[in-house]
């Protein structure tokens, strides 16, 4: 007994001893729990060493986490609740590490707006991935992500280029494959470049055309005109079609899309007109006249040429006159004939019939020129406007030609009213007739004479005979819309006189006309 006695107490001193050394250690210095026997760092309070077993922090739900009674800041705890490693700090507890088995799921739908327009901000965002601790967003080239990084939901400002927003959930454990979407970028189009169309305009011009050439990225453009002009055609597209008063102004435009307009280009217009008149003497050919900007009407006073005389005595017929209002475009080119009065037997110029010629320095009076206006689309005779008739050419029979005509040329005959071989005038469907032989008491020497022709006057006969019959000159048609025909030689009455060309005004408005106006040569006066 005194043995088993003798041991328990020596046992129960041991561990007296070894317990107020340990309570002497953790009050006054290190505690030192190392497997190897090693001593505690010196820097340390508590130094656990171990190859074989790990440290165990204290392990709770979160409910029992929360019934921690005011918990110490820095306390440390892992949640059994969230599988997290947490630490007390500043009234909350916060989550220092957790565990995980593996990268988050691929983020769901990315919702926000599939196209933008440069320089705005539009906001994306997705919903909350299990297990993820942070996102990482990504935007097109020049797209900048200005908040929200990391987080669900980002706001972005678009830059010019398309492209795609993706998101990324990431965890301690890895990042997931990425979400993403397309998103189109739109830019506000350029300035368009310069506007095509003329600068300048008529009163009252219509159908005027401007465009520019198609911008990039457009799908709209907005024409303005000066106050009082109007878009009949094309507002919206690059091409519009404008009537004009008389205003002066701009043209502008502006591309536009669905993010907005572009600055305006502009080109300015000047109404034209200017009132003005031009007079077109004989020449001998053809003249020109180029209508002036912004005149559409140009109003015609035109003159036929007298009718020549014969190389001893006589006279042609008077040439006629026509006048009327001619609608022209700015910029036609219209041919001016103007006829000329014979100085020979030659007719005259435009249409004139030559006078009858004995080949030995005698002859018959020529036919004078018609003038006329012929359209800028047909210069042949077939696009004259407005016509007027030239005088029929003097006969040896002693009497004056034709006068020029108007609806008629003249015919002239002898001092009884009796037409004697006198070539008839042109009418609006026919040349002049030809003269006819008078049966007087020397049938044997006559000739008839030629009928005129569509714009040309005939040409005059000569016929000469011994004995009695003498020589005969008859005179020639004046030009004209149809020309006069030329007389004839007659057994009585020697030569007969050319008729007078006819006058048109077919081809212009409020039209008028007049027989045996114009001496000389003929004129045309131009005014607007």
């Amino acid at each position: 007994m005194k043995n088993i006695f003798s041991h328990r107490i020596l046992y129960v001193h041991l561990i007296t001893v070894l317990f107020l050394s340990l309570l002497n250690t953790v009050a006054f210095g290190q505690v030192g729990l190392n497997s190897n026997g090693s001593t505690p760092d010196s820097s340390a309070m508590l130094d656990i060493n171990s190859t074989t077993k790990g440290f165990l922090f204290p392990r709770m739900t979160a409910t029992q986490r929360d019934n921690i009674h005011t918990p110490a800041t820095t306390l440390v705890i892992f949640n059994t609740t969230s599988n997290c490693l947490e630490m007390f700090g500043y009234g909350t507890w916060q989550t220092v590490s957790c565990l995980c088995s593996g990268a988050p799921s691929t983020p769901g739908i990315i919702s926000g707006s599939s196209s933008v327009c440069s320089g705005t901000t539009n906001t994306y965002s997705i919903s909350s991935v299990s297990g993820a601790t942070s996102y990482n967003w990504l935007a097109p080239e020049g797209s900048i992500v200005t908040s929200g990084q990391g987080t669900t939901q980002i706001t972005v400002l678009a830059g010019s280029s398309s492209g795609t927003i993706s998101v990324s959930a990431i965890n301690s454990c890895g990042t997931s494959s990425p979400a993403t979407t397309s998103v189109t970028a739109t830019s506000i189009p350029g300035t368009p470049g310069l506007i095509s169309g003329p600068a300048s305009f008529g009163p009252h011009q219509t159908g005027t055309i401007y465009s520019v050439a198609p911008v990039n990225g457009a799908t709209t453009y907005t024409w303005t005109v000066p106050y009082d002009a109007s878009i009949t055609a094309g507002q919206g597209t690059d091409s519009i079609t404008v009537s004009f008063v008389t205003g002066n102004g701009s043209i502008c435009v502006t591309a536009g899309n669905t993010c907005g307009a572009s600055s305006a280009s502009c080109a300015a217009v000047t109404n034209c007109y200017q009132t003005g008149s031009q007079t077109f003497g004989f020449l001998g050919a053809a003249q020109y006249f180029t209508v002036p900007c912004g005149v559409t009407s140009l109003v015609m006073q035109v003159y036929g040429a007298e009718g020549g005389g014969g190389n001893s005595s006589g006279s042609g017929g008077v040439g006629g006159s026509a006048s009327g209002a001619l609608a022209v475009n700015s910029g036609d080119v219209l041919q001016i004939n103007v006829g000329g009065k014979p100085t020979n037997y030659v007719g005259g110029w435009n249409g004139g019939g030559a006078g009858g010629n004995t080949g030995s320095g005698t002859w018959a009076g020529a036919g004078g020129g018609a003038s006329d206006v012929r359209i800028a689309t047909d210069y042949t005779l077939n696009g004259r406007a407005i016509v007027a008739g030239g005088g029929g050419g003097w006969g040896n029979d002693g009497y004056q030609g034709g006068d020029g005509g108007d609806v008629t040329g003249a015919v002239t005959g002898n001092s009884q009213n009796i037409v004697y071989g006198a070539g008839g005038g042109g009418t609006q469907n026919a040349g002049g007739s030809a003269g006819v032989d008078y049966q007087g008491p020397w049938p044997g020497c006559a000739t008839n004479g030629n009928a005129g022709s569509f714009g040309v006057g005939a040409d005059g006969v000569y016929n000469y005979y011994p004995a009695q019959c003498g020589q005969y000159l008859t005179g020639g048609g004046g030009g004209g819309w149809y020309g006069g025909g030329s007389g004839a030689t007659s057994g009585q009455w020697a030569g007969g006189s050319g008729g007078g060309g006819s006058g048109y005004i077919g081809g212009v408005t409020g039209g008028s006309m007049q027989t045996g106006v114009q001496n000389g040569n003929g004129q045309i006066i131009i005014t607007w």
